[in-house]
């Protein structure tokens, strides 16, 4: 996510935060040689694991994962005015509290909830026969934490994880792996109630009240799958190989009769992927007004 113009720094490049971490660490220049973002990851964890020779790499990934978390706090501290103050994100708010909205924000850092009033910790529902099915107890409740506004017209999800619970935050090979597993279970499930509601699943999904458990299927991927959507973004990297599966999902998933567009605004390079309509705009700043002008005019989920 481009935040006010911003092109580098933690809270921008992906890049820049896994170098940032690495020059901490003291990781030989040469880990920081690949291109994948997810496979550098691996390298700085596999490498302080070799330096420090004290823990299992999974213990040393939870140390770094807090380390990362510090990070992007300091940052946050750093930015929140600026940001909040923004006109691009005082219009965003603005627009988007007209209807019942769902955000994803697959940032780690909690700007955007603190933008729109939503309450400080997250709600996280209760994740109902975990150990049956095969997914690790954060990437489960990846899908289900959100965080509301009092008023209750706009729900904030973060499925990558967030700076107020570190053993959430999804950086590496290893998480991307296993995660594909975690959407393809929210994607049964949300195939599940699909089924069962045939075409009254919005009005099903009216019903469900962001203080209350109503469904298994009562998470982010749903509403993905649901609503037309609206993304903006630099772009998606090609290691994100589980939000590219969903994507390719939805459009498999509505190919016969939906009529849900997901839209992708774009200053970057155009993507290809199945489903996916790539609108470029010139700035970001087109960009931003394309998205609060549709979420304004259909009421619909829109994606960050």
């Amino acid at each position: 996510m481009v935040q006010g113009g911003r092109t580098d720094g933690p809270l921008v490049s992906w890049r820049w935060l896994l170098e940032h971490v690495a020059k901490q660490e003291r990781v030989p220049c040469d880990v920081c040689m690949y291109d994948s973002l997810p496979l550098l990851w691996e390298a700085i964890v596999t490498a302080s694991v070799r330096r420090h020779k004290r823990r299992a790499a999974h213990d040393e990934e939870q140390r770094l994962r807090k380390r990362v978390a510090a990070i992007l706090k300091i940052e946050s501290a750093a930015f929140r005015h600026a940001y909040h103050r923004s006109r691009w994100m005082r219009d965003f708010v603005q627009a988007l509290k007209v209807r019942p909205t769902h955000i994803i924000d697959l940032n780690f850092d909690h700007l955007l909830p603190e933008a729109f009033g939503c309450c400080s910790r997250p709600q996280l529902s209760v994740v109902r026969n975990i150990k049956r099915s095969g997914i690790r107890v954060e990437d489960a409740r990846n899908m289900v934490r959100r965080w509301n506004r009092a008023e209750g017209n706009i729900t904030v999800w973060k499925p990558h994880g967030w700076i107020g619970t570190p053993s959430s935050i999804r950086l590496g090979a290893r998480d991307y792996g296993l995660q594909l597993a975690a959407y393809y279970l929210g994607f049964q499930r949300f195939k599940q109630v699909e089924r069962s509601t045939h075409a009254m699943l919005e009005v099903e999904l009216g019903r469900w009240r962001p203080a209350s458990v109503m469904s298994d299927a009562d998470t982010w991927i749903t509403r993905f799958m649901a609503y037309e959507t609206d993304m903006i973004g630099v772009g998606m990297i090609s290691d994100e190989w589980a939000l590219r599966w969903l994507c390719a999902q939805r459009d498999r998933n509505g190919a016969r009769h939906s009529t849900r567009p997901l839209r992708w605004h774009l200053c970057s390079p155009v993507l290809t992927i199945p489903g996916v309509a790539c609108v470029g705009h010139g700035t970001w700043g087109q960009a931003w007004q394309a998205v609060t002008g549709g979420v304004c005019d259909t009421g619909d989920t829109a994606h960050i």
